[in-house]
């Protein structure tokens, strides 16, 4: 990258300016990342872009910290539910704290990969059969509220042990059945655009 191809990413007049675009736009792709359900293909393309402004920050001069090592999370094979759901609620608050503290590229996308990876082992143990009717007016990048859930599960928990087996047995409207159903389609996508890189 040429040092005015740089300058498209990040037109700037001077070092100030060049540290204070880096950080504005580093800080917008955490923000984004932060209030969204991780998704392959919106990941790649974010990031794709974001990797052009960090090379043109260093084309112009700006350096950029090396990148820190982002723990692996350990995936548990958890009997219920409920406890699969305090897991993934701990480690995903502890990855959106190593997001907002990462400064760089590379930082970002290793803690988006193992978010992901948790992701996707959390959805495993709500994968339920959909079909294609129902999965129309379902936003599979959207989470639903997280006391709604927490409280549903609260309920049936001191009932009995909750799988996905269970929560076909429950109302269409349930919050549980309509989170499973969300997981299973996302579960879906994912998996077919992993079958596509």
């Amino acid at each position: 990258m040429t040092k005015d191809e740089a300058i498209l990413y990040l037109p700037v007049n001077d070092e100030d300016d060049l540290q204070d675009s880096y950080e504005e736009k580093l800080f917008e792709l955490k923000q984004f990342f932060l209030s969204r359900f991780p998704m392959s293909k919106l990941i790649i393309a974010r990031m794709s872009k974001f990797e052009k402004v960090e090379e043109a920050f260093i084309v112009l001069g700006g350096e950029v910290s090396s990148a820190s090592n982002i723990p692996v999370v350990t995936l548990p094979e958890l009997g219920s539910i409920h406890t699969v759901y305090i897991w993934y609620n701990r480690e995903k608050n502890a990855l959106r704290l190593l997001l907002s503290a990462a400064q760089s590229y590379s930082e970002v996308l290793a803690v988006l990969n193992e978010y992901l990876r948790i992701a996707m082992h959390y959805a495993k143990h709500w994968q339920i059969g959909v079909n294609e009717e129902e999965g129309k007016s379902i936003k599979i990048g959207v989470e639903p509220n997280p006391m709604d859930i927490q409280e549903a599960l609260n309920e049936l928990s001191e009932k009995e042990t909750i799988d996905s087996q269970h929560i076909l047995t429950l109302p269409d409207e349930n919050v549980l059945k309509s989170e499973a159903k969300r997981l299973s389609l996302w579960l879906n996508f994912e998996s077919n655009e992993q079958s596509i890189r």
